[in-house]
């Protein structure tokens, strides 16, 4: 199988869907059921969160196991880079790296360049490595996320347009990006971001990316729920 990578804003968005035109994991559109069974009354500083998280590196291991009880490892880099223009604005960069193997055995691998506003955090866009997919936020009207928020909060974010490449000559599809902070314990909480993929060809999809946070704001890892064909999402933890 060969995948894009669109991390949803931090991690990962549209992971592993040549072109966020492949598969629908049951055209999914709501956002991720909670894996928390207690919701903390605090508020959780999720923008300032975000940029931090974003600036820094990060190595993660997470699993997953299908409905067929094969199980699956995604071994995930996130290195920051130098800033750089990206669409007419100075951004902040950073790469994401992820390798996916599936009962041991290499299964699928992607990569991702992500440019962002720091503070306050704002996506602007993101580049698919050795794909070329070319992804633009629309900031004309910027949609940020709140400087804090509780939990249960949620709204949205800014579309994108996803094209084939950098001239953007060809639209190969549009995304809607959600966020909402869901239930984990007393003192911490999940942002989740969950992407609606809609491809110009193909069934709609989405992928739901979270980060468990506590109150000053340190990420304490994330999970990924990625769609793999039109029946299954890998609920990577």
């Amino acid at each position: 199988m060969t995948h894009s990578f669109h991390t949803a804003l931090p991690v990962v968005i549209c992971l592993f869907l040549s072109a966020c035109g492949g598969g629908d994991a049951g055209n999914k559109t709501t956002l991720p059921p909670s894996d928390g069974t207690v919701s903390s009354t605090a508020s959780f500083p999720i923008s300032s969160a975000l940029t931090a998280y974003q600036q820094a590196a990060h190595n993660y291991t997470l699993h997953a196991t299908d409905t067929a009880g094969a199980s699956y490892t995604m071994s995930f880099t996130q290195t920051p880079q130098a800033s750089v223009a990206f669409e007419g604005q100075l951004a902040s960069a950073t790469r994401i790296d992820a390798v996916i193997t599936k009962a041991g055995a290499f299964w699928d691998q992607s990569s991702v360049t992500q440019y962002f506003q720091s503070s306050p955090y704002l996506e602007i866009g993101q580049v698919g490595m050795g794909t070329g997919t070319y992804y633009v936020d629309d900031i004309s009207v910027p949609r940020y996320l709140p400087t804090t928020a509780k939990v249960n909060d949620s709204g949205a974010l800014n579309n994108i347009t996803v094209y084939a490449g950098p001239g953007k000559s060809l639209i190969v599809g549009h995304q809607t990006v959600l966020w909402r902070v869901m239930p984990d314990t007393l003192s911490t909480a999940r942002l989740c971001i969950t992407i609606l993929s809609t491809p110009v060809s193909g069934p709609s999809f989405s992928e739901a990316d979270c980060f468990r946070m506590d109150t000053s704001g340190n990420v304490l890892g994330i999970t990924i729920d990625l769609p793999v064909s039109d029946t299954e999402t890998l609920l990577f933890r």
